[in-house]
């Protein structure tokens, strides 16, 4: 699992889903781009639920 500060670093996770976005839409059109954005609502609500777990535990460090 990666460490806190990068699961912290928000833009730069969103950014590199945004680019594999791009890739993927490229090549598969959109039934895949409908895909990849479910997925990427999901793993961007568990990111932030996973930095707020650690928020808590951390005791805002």
């Amino acid at each position: 699992m990666r460490s806190y500060q990068m699961m912290r670093n928000d833009p730069y996770m969103t950014n590199m889903g945004k680019q594999g976005l791009k890739i993927k839409m490229g090549r598969r059109g959109l039934k895949v781009k409908e895909w990849a954005w479910e997925i990427m609502e999901n793993f961007n609500l568990s990111m932030h639920i996973m930095v707020s777990d650690n928020w808590s535990s951390n005791g805002h460090e």
